[in-house]
């Protein structure tokens, strides 16, 4: 099976000197969250926070929008991280190359089957708690 691989939007090289990039960030717990948005703005994302997996999908699903990356929590109430990034590769075609990152605090043997999984749908994932090298680390995986 080939791996998926990633790519940043096209024209993104042109449009980072122009614009921030939009990164849609998704985590259940408000401390992470918070945290996350003010780490994500200090790297220069435009950042746009939700706090389940339901309002990520929705948030992808709305055409007015339109995402460079997004950061989101494997586990959240609703759909997962995991699902969503699922669903989005299957069914949104203006995203089947979205770089997308997927990131867990388990540390169980879960772990690497989503690793695996990540690996087949083109997905970084990042364990908790990622340190800002971890973090400049998965994005210079898409925005090199």
């Amino acid at each position: 099976m080939d791996q998926f691989k990633p790519q940043p939007p096209q024209g993104i090289q042109e449009s980072r000197e122009k614009l921030k990039l939009r990164l849609l960030l998704a985590d259940d717990d408000p401390h992470v969250l918070n945290m996350l948005v003010a780490r994500f703005t200090r790297l220069g994302f435009e950042v746009d926070a939700v706090e389940n997996g339901n309002i990520l999908l929705e948030r992808l699903s709305d055409t007015s929008k339109e995402y460079d990356i997004v950061w989101t929590d494997k586990n959240m109430p609703g759909l997962t991280g995991l699902e969503v990034a699922e669903w989005v590769r299957k069914n949104i075609e203006r995203y089947k190359n979205l770089p997308i990152v997927l990131s867990s605090g388990e540390g169980t043997n879960q772990e690497a089957l989503d690793r695996v999984l990540s690996e087949t749908l083109g997905i970084v994932y990042v364990p908790k708690p990622a340190d800002i090298k971890m973090v400049k680390e998965a994005l210079t995986r898409f925005f090199p």
